[in-house]
């Protein structure tokens, strides 16, 4: 743990910066963010009783598969040629968490229109297949935005995440890395 005083010193954001520019240290930060995101998510539905729709299961699920794979590159040895990779997966990963939470960000802007309504009771009855069809597809309750900060839900602070672990998925896979 660091103390105050070498927290103020130069050499240590001078050493902090240099393993930014590794791969590991960017899969690391990556992973961290995607975990500390999670964790807010979890403690505002907790604090103030939200209830997510399937879309947003899935797109938790999605970031923790993206979280751990960040975690587990961060930790291992790579080559030039594993690291663009495990860097084209996570890329892949993002896209993927990208469409849905674009498509969820979408009806939210668009309101429920002919969405099916599901009840929280409903859900419990239903099937795996139909629980990823309703977490792909969205319900009514999808189309409301139930937090909000700087003016973007939650959906969208998602969607500008996948965004930014995208294009930095993307970025990763065409450099050329430091040795670890």
């Amino acid at each position: 743990m660091p103390t105050l005083k070498s927290l103020l010193s130069i050499n240590y954001w001078k050493t902090l910066v240099f393993k930014l520019k590794t791969f590991c240290g960017v899969c690391f930060f990556a992973s961290m963010l995607i975990f500390a995101f999670l964790i807010l998510q979890f403690l505002l539905q907790t604090t103030l009783k939200l209830q997510p729709c399937p879309m947003t299961y899935v797109e938790r699920l999605i970031f923790l598969i993206l979280g751990f794979l960040f975690l587990s590159f961060s930790m291992l040895q790579h080559t030039n040629f594993t690291q663009r990779y495990s860097s084209w997966g996570c890329f892949i990963i993002s896209l993927a968490g990208l469409i849905l939470s674009g498509k969820h960000a979408w009806l939210q802007f668009s309101g429920p229109g002919a969405l099916p309504q599901v009840t929280a009771a409903q859900l419990q009855n239903v099937k795996l297949a139909s629980m990823i069809k309703l977490g792909v597809t969205g319900t009514a309750s999808c189309a409301t935005a139930v937090w909000t900060s700087f003016g973007l839900s939650l959906t969208t602070w998602t969607f500008v995440l996948f965004l930014l672990f995208t294009v930095l998925s993307f970025w990763q896979s065409r450099r050329v890395f430091h040795k670890d």
